[in-house]
Parts: C-alpha cells; structure tokens; sequence
C-alpha cells in the first residue's frame, strides 16, 4: 500500500518497513510538509511499530519548527535511518539526533544500502 502527494510519499516496503519520502528539493519544507508527510508513515502504521527509511529531498533542509517535529516524531518509531544527499544535511541531521538523546534508534546515512542493513539488524529481536 502506497499514500503519495506532491510532498511526500509513503509505502509499506515489507511488514516492518516503510520508506518515507520527502519529495520537494531545493527549499526548506515547513511545519506542516512535514507533519503531513510523517501522517502518511502513521497511516501506513498506526501503532508505530515499524522502522523507518526517511529519504530527504536533494539539497532540502528543515525550518526550525520542522525539525523539532521530525525529530520528535522519529523518537516515537522503533527505528529511522535518515538518508542524506549532502554534508549539510548530515551535520543538521547529526546534530538533530544528538539533541534527542536517541542516537541508539537514529541514524544518518549516505548510501541507501547501508541505511537498510542497518534497520535490518534493527529488526531482528536481539
């Protein structure tokens, strides 16, 4: 199942993943981008319990309320591999999960293959 908009889009990749999209470039996506495109995730998974795969927009950054709702949001999911295009959306993003005290269940990637071993290991019941 699949719930797409000019702003994001969301899709169950398999029944403890989905990938959440963030399609807009170039611009800073504002509180409510954001809140809509994190409802599609919530649609998909009401209860929240599965990993995220947050793919962001080339070059696309967070307003300041934004970024506290993403950030507060991405806490309340098992897992959320953040894939980033650039060095200031890793640093934003870094930073973003140092102040949420949960560096353990977020993590920032380049490489999409990475992002995913990484939830996969997520998954899996230690």
């Amino acid at each position: 199942m699949n719930y797409q908009s000019d702003i994001a889009i969301a899709k169950k990749i398999n029944p403890h993943l989905i990938e959440l999209a963030f399609l807009q470039e170039n611009k800073s996506l504002s509180l409510t981008e954001v809140q809509f495109g994190w409802q599609l995730a919530t649609d998909l998974d009401p209860k929240k319990e599965s990993c995220i795969i947050l793919k962001t927009g080339r070059w696309t950054l967070l307003d300041k309320e934004a970024g506290e709702y993403a950030f507060a949001e991405m806490k309340s999911w098992p897992a959320v591999a953040i894939l980033v295009h650039s060095s200031a959306q890793r640093i934003l993003g870094s930073v973003g999960i140092g102040l949420t005290g949960h560096s353990h269940k977020l993590k920032v990637f380049s490489a999409e293959e990475n992002a995913l071993k990484w939830l996969d290991k997520m998954m899996k019941p230690a």
